[in-house]
């Protein structure tokens, strides 16, 4: 499920009594919440959702939109970080980041590869729109070529395998047994 909460007119969106009563149920159904986060006040929010719903899985798009250029606000972004991994049920998208400001997103990868792991990491392309219209190459090639530095058994957990156990496919959770 993903709720565009950067949308909200209600900074405190996420922190509702009723969308609480949501999130429990999409914990309850085993579903995972996607916060498309676009502002500095979502990333303390994904540490109380988290908190307070630990049956629920939790993704960070964008791992938070790192203000990449901004060293003052690069440090704000590493420590909300790091309060975020440290929530066991929280995964982050490396998704979104030559969007992301003005610098070279090559260290807010690297950090948050420390702080989750590969198996609480997974590589989304943003397509179609970053940085350039339609153009999958412009933004994710250098991304590609990071991810695909590391060991065979990272590089296939962010490329593929947690994505794959975060979204499993839920038809075949109600399929019978043969």
């Amino acid at each position: 499920m993903r709720h565009l909460v950067h949308d909200e007119p209600d900074a405190g969106f996420l922190d509702r009594p009723e969308v609480a009563r949501s999130l429990d149920l999409l914990a309850a159904a085993g579903l995972p919440l996607d916060v498309p986060d676009a502002f500095e006040r979502h990333m303390g929010q994904v540490v109380r959702v988290a908190q307070r719903h630990p049956g629920l899985t939790v993704v960070l798009d964008h791992l938070g939109k790192p203000p990449l250029g901004d060293a003052e606000a690069m440090g704000r972004w590493q420590e909300q970080l790091e309060q975020i991994a440290a929530c066991p049920n929280v995964v982050a998208k490396v998704s979104g980041l030559a969007t992301s400001g003005d610098g070279d997103f090559t260290e807010a990868v690297e950090h948050a590869l420390t702080l989750f792991g590969p198996d609480r990491l997974m590589v989304g392309s943003d397509w179609p729109i970053a940085p350039r219209s339609l153009d999958l190459s412009s933004g994710f090639a250098p991304l590609l070529a990071q991810v695909r530095d590391r060991d065979e058994p990272a590089a296939r957990a962010m490329l593929h395998g947690t994505a794959a156990r975060i979204y499993r496919r839920l038809g075949e959770q109600a399929l019978p047994a043969a």
